[in-house]
């Protein structure tokens, strides 16, 4: 649809309007198609309705002045009021369809890209900043606003300089020629502006868009900027690309104001071109003093469509773009859909299937050709170096990567032909990096299990260690967490999360690195709850703890060569720890105890106790 407000020689390419903007978008336009056409059938009256003002100002020198009309200029007024207050509703009529077209674009794009954002995979969200899908959600907006913005009222507006053309060649057609020469100068205007847009101004937007995502990105990195005293460094990478955009901006908006300066002046001159060739008529007796004021009135009319156009490209070419951008991410592949089939819950037993995985063509595999089973009811420590692929393992084997080559499954079933929220509701993931969302302590619980009742929140909390601290709270589980949960230590985010974990009881529990913001005791009691969860579950754990690791059933060595190797506790401690740490007999000291959800039947009943939380 933005295609058709185009010039031919705009158009960047020759392409369909469905091969260049895609179904997404166009679903979308056409829905608004009926609003949009409404809009457009009421801009034929209120143009005719429009133009009754200069016909009102003809009669009036002609009949009134001259004639002493004054029951006609009453007849006039009264004529004149109806018209006015029939032009008003209509032009409310057709500003209230503009925008709930643009309402109905706007809540559907915004929808859509957020279902598209939400449903893609993992590395197809990694391979956006934060920022950049932010700046999607703006050019949403740029495109809702060209339909309510002066290139479509513009458009709509033509018609009117066709019938204000009529009207002068009726009332005033010796100024007609000088009307028709002003409007193909001002025509001319608008298309040679329209190549300096499609040149330049693209170019513009574009720095300003990469400007504000890394201002973004900026404010969110403002702690390690502090830590690290980088704001030197920073800034001066700030104000070199502000000073960028700026020097574009500056150069494009003086054309932009020079093209509102020589539009305001072309104005004029045809004013004063229309009134002295009117004046020479008007002395020859071809045409009235009224018809001469009325051309000027109408001249105006004809015109003003036309010259708004000259600069109004600059929006055009920001909705151009966003739309591209729009349709880009419209066309990626979204994550498989429900497979439409409620099948028996997992036990838990983990296959890779000859996998394969690298990040692009360019790097090196991270796996090659790897193999492994996990039985079900296992506790699983994943060892090796920094940098190994340990935590690629994890994603593969939870569904958020997908493997090259080979399959992941889960007992019998290919992980591929389920939904991310089929897979999530068998494997639970917590992931190194915990952010949380706006919103209180049991908002944050319950995001992850909705069904969650009360008492199982408090479990899950105890059981990972964070009742106590949110009891202290002065407002308790009602606390509300902003900016990701930065005003709590990253321990206590950390047991939040694992809490959320284990509130959707998995038949898989997959946790990287768990204990890497956990003191000492609270390390051994997670150890322990581990164990138990064990007993009815499969864990798998990254971790770089050797308490972790004794506490396991099997080690999954990855080397960091492609392979991965299945070996006993004690050979991943001799291999991956120093000798203190590997000839260390862990003991964990049974402390108060407590009930919690360690080992728990699918509907969290509770069979089993864990040693109690840290106080």
């Amino acid at each position: 649809m933005i295609e058709m407000l185009l010039p031919e020689r705009m158009r960047p390419t020759r392409l369909g309007l469905q091969e260049h903007l895609g179904p997404a978008l166009l679903e979308h336009f056409a829905q608004a198609r009926q609003r949009m056409a409404r809009a457009a059938w009421l801009s034929s009256p209120i143009g005719l309705l429009a133009l009754l003002p200069s016909i009102f100002t003809l009669e009036v020198f002609d009949r009134v002045i001259f004639r002493q009309g004054f029951s006609t200029l009453v007849a006039l007024l009264a004529g004149v009021a109806v018209v006015l207050i029939v032009e008003w509703m209509l032009r409310r009529r057709r500003s209230a369809s503009l925008r709930e077209a643009g309402a109905l674009i706007d809540w559907g794009l915004s929808s859509t890209l957020l279902d598209k954002m939400l449903g893609q995979p993992l590395r197809s969200l990694e391979e956006r900043p934060a920022a950049s899908w932010v700046a999607l959600f703006r050019d949403v907006g740029a495109v809702r606003t060209l339909l309510t913005g002066p290139v479509v009222q513009s458009l709509f507006d033509l018609p009117l300089a066709v019938f204000a053309i009529v009207i002068v060649g009726l009332v005033a057609l010796p100024v007609l020629p000088v009307v028709l020469g002003m409007v193909c100068v001002f025509a001319a205007m608008a298309w040679w502006f329209a190549d300096e847009v499609k040149q330049g101004k693209v170019a513009e937007l574009q720095q300003a868009r990469s400007l504000d995502m890394f201002t973004a990105e900026m404010c969110r990195a403002r702690e390690s900027v502090k830590a690290l005293a980088q704001h030197e460094s920073v800034a001066a990478q700030w104000k070199n690309g502000y000073e960028q955009w700026l020097a574009e901006s500056f150069s494009r908006g003086s054309e932009m104001e020079e093209t509102k300066e020589l539009t305001h002046s072309l104005l004029i001159v045809s004013s004063i071109v229309i009134t002295a060739t009117g004046a020479v008529a008007v002395a020859s007796q071809w045409m009235s003093i009224g018809g001469l004021i009325a051309a000027n009135m109408l001249a105006l009319k004809a015109i003003s469509p036309i010259a708004t156009l000259s600069g109004a490209w600059r929006q055009l070419a920001q909705s151009m773009e966003a739309a591209r951008r729009l349709h880009a991410v419209f066309a990626q592949p979204s994550e498989t859909g429900s497979a439409g089939l409620s099948l028996p819950r997992p036990k838990g037993a983990m296959t890779l299937d000859e996998v394969s995985f690298r990040f692009d063509e360019q790097s090196e595999p991270v796996f090659k050709k790897v193999s492994l089973t996990l039985a079900p009811a296992q506790f699983y420590a994943v060892v090796g170096k920094n940098g190994a692929g340990k935590s690629t393992l994890l994603k593969l084997l939870t569904g958020l990567y997908r493997p090259d080559e080979g399959r992941v499954l889960i007992d019998e079933y290919d992980l591929q032909q389920f939904s991310r929220h089929e897979t999530a509701s068998w494997i639970a993931t917590l992931s190194q990096n915990v952010y949380f969302l706006d919103g209180t302590i049991a908002d944050q619980l319950r995001r992850a299990a909705p069904e969650t009742t009360d008492e199982q929140i408090v479990k899950a909390c105890r059981l990972t260690g964070v009742h106590a601290f949110i009891s202290r709270l002065p407002q308790g589980y009602a606390t509300v967490m902003r900016e990701g949960g930065r005003t709590l230590s990253a321990g206590v985010r950390r047991k939040i999360a694992l809490a959320q974990v284990l509130l959707r009881n998995p038949a898989v529990l997959v946790l990287d690195e768990p204990t890497n913001d956990l003191d000492h005791l609270s390390e051994l009691q997670l150890i322990a709850s581990l164990r138990l969860i064990a007993k009815m579950r499969t864990v798998i754990v990254v971790t770089h703890s050797a308490e972790m690791v004794a506490s396991s059933d099997v080690a999954l060595a990855v080397s960091g060569e492609g392979d991965v190797q299945v070996m006993t506790p004690v050979q991943a401690l001799s291999l991956y720890f120093t000798p203190p740490k590997a000839e260390k007999t862990v003991h964990v000291a049974p402390r108060h105890r407590e009930p919690s959800l360690g080992a728990i039947e699918p509907n969290l009943t509770l069979v089993t106790a864990v040693p109690g939380e840290l106080h």
